[in-house]
This record gives structure tokens, sequence and C-alpha cells, in this order.
């Protein structure tokens, strides 16, 4: 069945590719935000989230940053993740390609002068955060534990000197400095309710009037998650990203409810 189901994925995207060709040649520009359309916008194959709870609105990228779709982004990802789009509860804990994709063309769309992680891991999304970013980007990294990189290229891309990593626990973190300052901000790291609560609310803090507040996550593989922010979309207006466990919130929105 699932070579069945890859085999599947790979005739469509075939068939994408072979109707895009000359759209493609048309100019660099084109041919490099074809790969950023295709995920986000034209090959909506299975769902990544199960069914979302009331009160949470589901949105495409689309239509919450219009013309998204065509930032020209780069991403480092493995190619046999063309194929890990849907959700599953045995890697229900991983950022899919799809994820990637959103992550990477928020940064290149919004340009923030700085992003902040909760829960780097292995330094995979991280990395490709801080691809996209701007030269004058500062990135910080918020981890409980010291890994090592996923792979030479990723230790190399987090060596960029704008990017400080901190290893510590977030619950007992100082983010003083941090307070009002930043502009994107992932949450990717304990997933019980009490500590996505704790680091939602020093996210609050930390944000700009033009911040926006990303989670992973959103999916019944992970209660805490899904509760808090069920909960949180009573109080906040928050959008669950289709075919991804992404949840975003943005300041600006909130400000002009």
């Amino acid at each position: 069945m699932r070579i069945l189901d890859q085999l599947s994925k790979l005739i469509v995207v075939t068939a994408y590719l072979v109707k895009q060709y000359f759209y493609i040649l048309q100019s660099p520009k084109k041919a490099a935000s074809f790969f950023t359309e295709m995920y986000i916008k034209a090959i909506d194959s299975k769902p990544t989230t199960l069914p979302n709870g009331k009160g949470l609105k589901r949105k495409n990228l689309e239509e919450l940053f219009p013309g998204i779709a065509f930032k020209n982004i780069s991403v480092y990802a493995k190619f046999d993740s063309l194929f890990d789009n849907s959700y599953s509860p045995n890697n229900s804990s991983l950022v899919s390609t799809k994820e990637i994709f959103t992550l990477t063309a928020l940064v290149k769309y919004l340009s923030p002068n700085r992003i902040f992680e909760f829960g780097s891991f292995k330094g995979w999304t991280l990395a490709n955060l801080v691809e996209n970013a701007e030269i004058k980007t500062q990135i910080f990294s918020l981890d409980i534990l010291s890994r090592d990189a996923e792979d030479s290229k990723i230790e190399s891309i987090l060596n960029n000197k704008n990017v400080t990593k901190f290893i510590a626990d977030s619950a007992v973190f100082d983010f003083t400095p941090f307070l009002k300052s930043i502009d994107y901000i992932f949450i990717d790291a304990c997933h019980s309710e009490e500590s996505v609560r704790k680091d939602s609310e020093n996210a609050f803090k930390m944000l700009t009037p033009n911040g926006l507040i990303i989670w992973h996550d959103f999916n019944l593989a992970h209660p805490g998650v899904y509760k808090y922010l069920t909960e949180l979309s009573k109080s906040k207006t928050i959008y669950s990203i289709k075919n991804t466990a992404l949840v975003i919130y943005s300041q600006r929105d909130n400000d002009l409810r």
C-alpha cells in the first residue's frame, strides 16, 4: 500500500511538472517560485492534521498572506520527504516538507528582524529558517538539551554569526531581553498543556506589534497542544493552516479585532 501510495503521488507530481514545463522556462524567477507554489497551492492531497477543534478556523496560507506562494525560497530537505505530507501517528512530531515550505515562505514574506524558536532538536527546521532569513536577521533558538546537528550541512548553516543558541529549560529561562522585540516565533518544544501554555505566554510578551507566532503539532497525537490551542481560539484569532499541523497567530490581526 505504501508503494502504491507513493507511486500515485509521483504520477500526480509528474503530470503537474509536464503541465508547468513551459511556465517554468519563462523566467528564472518563475522557476525559483515553482516548488513553493507546488507545495502550498497545487498539490493538496491528504490533510496532515486530524479534525480541528471547535472554533478553530482552517485557512489556506494564500488566504492569509496573498502572494506568498510566489516567494523564492531555499529548502534543505531529504528527497524522500516529498512523500511525507500526510499525518502519521508514527511520525506525528516531525515537521513535514509542506510545513517546512510554509515556515520558510513566511520568513521570506514577512522579512522578520528577529526570529525565536522554542525547541530546535537537531536543527533541521532552524537551518531552513536561517537559509531564508535576510542577512540582518537575528535568530535565536532555545532547547533543553544540546544535540548534534542532523548533518554537516545543517551544522555549517547554524554556525552563522547571526544565530544564537541557548541550552535551558524554557520554564525557567529569562525572556526579559526579548520582550516586545521578536517578529517571528516558532513553538515546537515540550508538548504538555502546561508547557505549551507557559511557552505561549512568554511568546506573547516577546511579540512586536507586527509579530507572528506559529505552533507545531496541532493534532490529537499531542493532546496538550490540541487542548491549549482550542481553548486559546476562544479569546484570540488563530488559524489552523490546511494540510499542516501548524497554527498561526498574528498580533496585527488581533489588534484589529
